[in-house]
């Protein structure tokens, strides 16, 4: 075999498979918890399997390759264009509700159909129909798509994909002409390349959309609602990050000794031995720490720590839980005085004190002051319960706590009222693209409960400190203002919609 037909192969064949193979495994480990993400994830991986069926297809006798081509290639090739288009339903679906639940099983026919009739005669006739059928009901929900979303992103996903079509069939035409000698450049299965362009296309829209955010969003939300303090260390045992609890109850700070925050010790090398410890055994549960605070009261804590090897850099991951009874007492009633009981965020006071305490420190130009209130939230209550409207109200404030841009600080005014205050944004234009994102957050993400899925409508009134005053009072009633032009235009769209 000549070294320009190896080459050929490489670049036709395996350089694609090996790129398909590493890019549905980014998709999964990237956001490996939501459908889509699976959905794309398993049409990357058919495409690759296509691609590697097809290179061993070119290898193996004539009175082999036919059947690899029908059974293993072309199944391939139609199940990742069906897998696709169900992401794209997917994403229609939460736009324009459809009452077409069979669509999905239909898009699977598809592939399986083309699979039934390979040995039929005709079935260059049946092959061009279904392939009709597919391109018929893609363009649909794209248009479906592009025409009901009022989503920027959205809209650029579905005008990403139309053109997408539209310069794949010119290609094709090109080729089928033999114009541009594209056999030279595709596989033996042209539909192969196409399903890799389409895998990398549909990948890159859903990532830079946020259709399908990142678990390390989720995971670095988790661990700021934790009600323990989490802290992670470098192999130095310096603080690579801390939560917010972490920060309030022992005043850590980042890239400093994690050891000097407990230099009250009656046991100066406990927390020497943890990490010996831990060296050797990996996990620990329960490890206890004494020590004596800067006002000579005994404090007990017990830790949970894992050491966590990532390439060649070491972790050390550490939940710290304070047993002193004089200790809980104090939290829990701090915890109360400044927390809202239903959502677990911070209440009125906390957030008014706070911020007060802020603008008077330093009033910055890249400050903003929002107050969200909830639309249709009565119709919720009436409709559902009151209970169901409560649920409401704590899915609203984990979606805020996740996805708002930081730093911020949340809170509940009350009823289905939130407020929030931002600081050290980059700039205005950015910031108000954050929020927009956050406000599509809930259009794409659903409170759902047994047979019910509510969209969670907010309303919200932003003033800019400086820009709109610096005063407190005067920026909650520019907010409050704003809040309430926001609502209207909101009601109005809504009244559009149902006519």
């Amino acid at each position: 075999m000549s070294t320009e037909i190896v080459m050929h192969y490489v670049l036709v064949y395996i350089l694609p498979s090996i790129y398909l193979y590493i890019l549905g495994t980014y998709i999964l480990v990237r956001s490996y918890s939501y459908k889509r993400a699976k959905l794309v994830a398993a049409s990357i991986f058919c495409s690759a399997i296509g691609y590697t069926a097809d290179f061993i297809r070119v290898l193996l006798p004539i009175e082999f390759s036919h059947f690899l081509q029908l059974y293993i290639v072309l199944f391939a090739v139609n199940l990742s264009f069906a897998l696709t288009i169900h992401v794209i339903y997917d994403i229609v679906k939460t736009i324009k509700p459809f009452k077409m639940p069979l669509i999905p099983y239909i898009l699977y026919g598809f592939p399986v159909l083309i699979l039934g009739v390979g040995f039929l005669e005709s079935q260059a006739i049946i092959f061009a129909i279904v392939y009709i059928a597919m391109l018929a009901v893609t363009l649909f929900l794209l248009y479906t798509g592009y025409k009901y979303t009022k989503i920027k992103e959205y809209r650029f996903f579905f005008k990403a994909c139309l053109s997408f079509i539209a310069i794949a069939f010119t290609g094709l035409a090109f080729w089928k002409l033999d114009w541009s000698h594209l056999t030279d450049v595709l596989p033996a299965t042209p539909g192969l390349f196409l399903t890799a362009l389409s895998s990398t296309l549909i990948s890159y829209l859903l990532v830079k959309t946020n259709i399908i955010p990142s678990t390390v969003k989720r995971y670095s939300a988790l661990l700021e609602s934790s009600a323990t303090p989490i802290v992670i260390l470098d192999k130095n045992k310096r603080v690579l990050e801390v939560n917010e609890i972490g920060k309030q109850v022992y005043q850590m700070k980042l890239h400093t000794d994690f050891r000097n925050y407990f230099n009250y010790t009656n046991e100066p090398a406990v927390l020497d031995q943890l990490f010996t410890l831990l060296d050797a055994e990996s996990y620990i549960k329960g490890y206890r720490i004494t020590y004596l605070d800067e006002n000579g009261i005994e404090n007990i804590v017990l830790m949970d720590a894992s050491k966590v090897k990532m390439v060649e850099e070491t972790y050390y991951y550490c939940m710290i839980h304070e047993v002193t009874l004089e200790f809980q007492r104090r939290s829990l009633n701090e915890h109360l005085a400044y927390h809202d009981v239903l959502t677990g965020i911070y209440n009125r006071t906390y957030f008014e004190e706070e911020v007060k305490r802020k603008l008077a420190q330093d009033v910055k130009k890249d400050s903003a002051l929002i107050i969200c209130d909830l639309n249709f939230f009565k119709a919720i209550n009436d409709t559902y319960g009151h209970q169901t409207g409560d649920n409401v109200l704590v899915f609203t404030a984990n979606c805020f706590r996740e996805n708002l841009p930081r730093p911020h600080i949340l809170a509940r005014l009350g009823g289905d009222e939130f407020v929030m205050f931002f600081e050290e944004f980059e700039s205005k234009e950015q910031f108000l693209q954050q929020i927009n994102e956050v406000r599509h957050t809930f259009q794409v993400n659903l409170y759902k409960q047994d047979d019910i899925e509510i969209e969670i409508v907010p309303s919200l009134g932003i003033a800019f400190v400086e820009e709109d005053g610096v005063d407190y009072e005067q920026l909650y009633h520019t907010c409050d203002v704003r809040m309430y032009e926001d609502k209207k235009i909101i009601k109005e769209q809504y009244l559009q919609r149902q006519v």
